[in-house]
């Protein structure tokens, strides 16, 4: 089988990239993201009342919780963020003069966010 030109594996990067934004999009929305959002409302409107503030550990434990959830949806926000970046990346170095000067560059940003939705994926197992 033929090596693939850089060409050709900058249109498999873009591509695998966008199939890697599709993955994460489909984790999310099995997150239900909407709910986590609701949640963190909920919680940082809690975390407004006089009440909450008379119980030390109560605070606590509402800070921790709220802490954790703005997290994971800063993670896969940051991943979704990533693969759309590296299929652009990999759309613009096609459209440069020498297209091959870019892949190592691509082929990185690529495997970052493969490597992260892999270690975030394994988390949630």
């Amino acid at each position: 089988m033929a090596e693939l030109t850089p060409t050709e594996q900058l249109e498999e990067i873009r591509r695998n990239s966008e199939n890697l934004k599709s993955r994460i999009d489909t984790i999310t929305r099995d997150l239900d993201f909407p709910s986590l959002d609701k949640e963190v409302e909920e919680l940082e409107l809690k975390l407004q009342t006089p009440e909450v503030w008379s119980d030390p550990s109560q605070t606590a434990a509402i800070n921790r919780r709220l802490a954790r959830l703005r997290e994971r949806r800063k993670v896969w926000d940051d991943l979704a963020g990533a693969a759309v970046d590296a299929a652009e990346f990999a759309e613009l170095a096609l459209a440069e003069p020498d297209p091959a000067e870019h892949l190592a560059e691509a082929r990185e940003a690529y495997r970052k966010v493969f490597e992260g939705v892999e270690k975030e994926e394994t988390k949630l197992l």
